[in-house]
This record gives C-alpha cells, structure tokens and sequence, in this order.
C-alpha cells in the first residue's frame, strides 16, 4: 500500500522538538563548567566576607581592650597622685629622708654657722653702715656650706645654670636674691644670658630682716654701671603675687629688651604659700608670657636653694608632663636638681608641698580629657 503524502507543514511542530541525543550531551557538558565557576566564585565571597567581619571585630577588640586600658591607668595614676601629698606618713615622708641623707644630711661641724642664719648674716652686712664684703666672702657664708660650692656657680651672684636633661637648652638660672653689693652683677647675669624672665619668690622684708635688695626703680629710672632699667608697669593680680614690666638698655650697645618681673610676695623663708592654686594660677601666667621663648628663666628667692628648688621642681615635672613624659618620677627630677646645686628644696614640707601642687596640676589636666 502505497505510503500518505505527509504535507511539510503538518511535520513541522514535531520537527522542532526533536533533538537529537548527541545535541542534548554536548549542551549540558557546556553548561556544567559554568555551573562549577558560579559555585567557586559563590564561595570564595563567603569566605572572603567572613575574614572582613573577622578583621572588624579583631579591631573592635584591640580598641577595646586599649581604651581599658588607658582609662584604667588614668584612674591609677589619678589615684595614685590625689594622694601624694596628703599623708605626711606616706612615701613622700620616706622618700624626702632618704635624699636628704644622700644629699643634705651633714655633721654639725662641717659648718660653723645655721644653714639659714649664714644667709641672713651676709644680707645684714650688706645693708649695714660697716664695710662691704666682697662676693668671695659673700659666697662662703651662703646657704649652701653643707656642700662644696660647684664650679660651675658664679660667685658675684650666687647663680647657676640649671639643665633640663639638655644642654643645649638651659631651662632655669637658679639665684640668690641680689645685694647692694651685686645688684650690677644681677642685671648683668640677666642680660647677658638673654633672660626676658625673673621670678621672685621672696618678699623684700621678713620679721623686719632685709631678704633681698630693691634691685628695681619704683619709678622712673635706675642706673646699674651700663645697664639702665625703666620701670614701664606695675599690676597687681591678687594679694599673693604682682607683675611689673622693665625697660632694660645697655648704654654700650644701645640694645634694648622688655624684661617682665613675677614677684610672689607672701612664700616665707624655709615654709611653702598657703596654698597651691594661688602658685599654680602664679605659674600658669609666667609660663603664658614665656611661651615660644628658647633663655633661660631666672628664679631667685634669699638664698636661691629653698623657695627656688620647691618652685623649679614643680614646673620642671609639670612642663616634663606636658612634653608627653609617660612616668612622673619627681624625687629623681629633685635629685637631678641636687647635681646641679645643692641644697634645692629645704624641708620636707617644701617637698610634699611640691607633690601636692604636681598633685592637683595632674587631676585638672585629667578632669579635661574626654571620659
């Protein structure tokens, strides 16, 4: 029987689904690779995503366990300073001892006069009617017979350079209060060392017994040798301390420089002021003036030893702070002090006082920072 005619359009449809099976196996070999990369790529984002969030949280940890820490050496140190001085049974009581008897413990007969009447005995002879000593005889009846007199003191004004741990940058010029005698050898000390600076610490008078000479005009002019000083202001910031600004030429050279005088009026001899914020408030406004400058300040009391040490070691561990220092050893800042020149800070209440005043310096600054 003769086949049918199939017409083409009729076998169409069926010809578009057929496939054949060598077509079918090639297709899903070139469908497998693809299939394979999406799953890798897939997995190496998981992995990759992972150690993000696993570096994320490792950082969250460390600043974590660093602000701890920091907030925990904060509040030791806050401690640990609050309390310095307010026990004179404490460490300071033992830790003051044991430098005085390195540094200033001394057989009664290594000096024939008291340590504070030497002093007081050379400053009446000046401003007696008898003869004027010479500075020689000035320096060896001063305040600091219980050690030898370093080499590297002047005599005409009982000053020595102190260091800051740099040589290159003397950071204090510790002196004696000048005398009628020396009152020549003060200014020049002040210009020849480029000093824009002087702290006084001392008042003029004390159980009326002269503690130092009237080295200043009251008005107008003085003339000391070459050196001319004008008065240009006097002010008064509170009752424990006052401020006054000089004019000082030198008639050689026609140079002139504004020297600015800090005078503490109410720190007695061989005692501390009666409080450390009127100090602190004194020291913040002489460092604001000397802010920038690279000479030395000059600091003088009577003797230069006592009220001059307790005052330079307070600001030479509070500006070691500010400078970023990370330990806050202030026996050993007095004991660096003690090389230079014997006999810096004369009692033991001079020294926790030093601490007190460190003390509540460090609490301000750490009350500031951000909790």
């Amino acid at each position: 029987m003769p086949v049918s005619r199939i017409p083409y359009k009729k076998l169409l449809p069926y010809m578009k689904e057929y496939k054949p099976a060598s077509f079918s196996r090639k297709n899903k070999l070139e469908h497998l690779p693809h299939h394979a990369q999406e799953e890798k790529d897939t997995t190496k984002f998981i992995i990759l995503s992972l150690l993000s969030i696993a570096c994320i949280l490792g950082v969250l940890m460390t600043s974590g366990v660093i602000y701890c820490f920091r907030h925990g050496s904060h509040h030791k140190l806050k401690e640990k300073l609050t309390n310095l001085g307010s026990d004179p049974s404490s460490d300071a009581t033992a830790t003051y001892q044991e430098l005085c008897r390195q540094r200033m413990a001394v057989k009664t007969s290594d000096c024939s006069e008291p340590l504070h009447a030497s002093r007081i005995n050379s400053i009446s002879s000046q401003f007696s009617d008898g003869p004027i000593p010479s500075p020689s005889t000035r320096s060896s009846t001063s305040s600091w017979c219980e050690e030898p007199v370093q080499s590297n003191m002047d005599i005409s004004t009982g000053h020595i350079i102190l260091m800051d741990h740099d040589p290159r940058n003397p950071a204090y010029i510790a002196a004696q209060g000048a005398l009628p005698s020396t009152v020549t050898d003060f200014w020049q000390m002040v210009w020849e060392n480029g000093c824009v600076v002087i702290v006084m610490l001392t008042p003029l008078t004390e159980n009326g017994l002269k503690q130092c000479y009237h080295y200043w005009p009251d008005e107008g002019s003085n003339l000391y040798h070459i050196y001319e000083v004008n008065l240009v202001s006097e002010h008064i910031w509170c009752e424990d301390f006052l401020v006054r600004s000089f004019y000082l030429k030198n008639l050689q050279s026609n140079e002139t420089r504004t020297v600015t005088q800090f005078h503490y009026l109410t720190w007695h001899d061989q005692q501390v002021p009666a409080s450390t914020r009127s100090l602190l408030d004194f020291r913040r406004k002489i460092n604001k003036c000397y802010k920038g400058r690279s000479c030395p300040i000059v600091v003088h009391c009577s003797d230069g030893a006592g009220r001059t040490g307790t005052y330079i070691l307070i600001d030479m561990v509070l500006n070691k702070m500010a400078k970023g220092a990370k330990e806050i050893d202030i026996a050993a800042t007095l004991e660096h002090l003690r090389d230079q020149r014997p006999g810096m800070v004369q009692t033991k209440e001079q020294f926790e006082f030093a601490l007190t005043a460190v003390a509540e310096e460090v609490n301000a600054i750490l009350k500031a920072l951000p909790q």
